[in-house]
């Protein structure tokens, strides 16, 4: 498995999908477009613990760099488009 990969499942397990769900639907960002749940604070209080530990478990060599936060924030697309969408 990739890296990318691994930090996929970790945060597929470990995410609230159910509670962000929840919280999105009766907010102020369910009668905007979709593509604001992926990036604004609602969506940042359920991944970014995860995703420093994610980071942490798929062993990324520098877990500071904007490459890897770049990739941590398409995963997380990625993870909202197949779960919630």
């Amino acid at each position: 498995m990739s890296k990318k990969q691994i930090a996929k499942k970790y945060l597929r397990e470990h995410v609230d999908f159910a509670g962000l769900t929840h919280e999105w639907k009766h907010s102020w960002l369910s009668s905007k477009p979709k593509s604001w749940l992926f990036t604004n604070g609602l969506s940042f209080q359920y991944f970014y613990a995860h995703q420093k530990k994610a980071i942490e478990v798929a062993g990324y060599k520098h877990p500071h760099s904007d490459r890897t936060w770049l990739t941590m924030n398409a995963i997380q697309r990625e993870l909202i488009e197949e779960i919630i969408f």
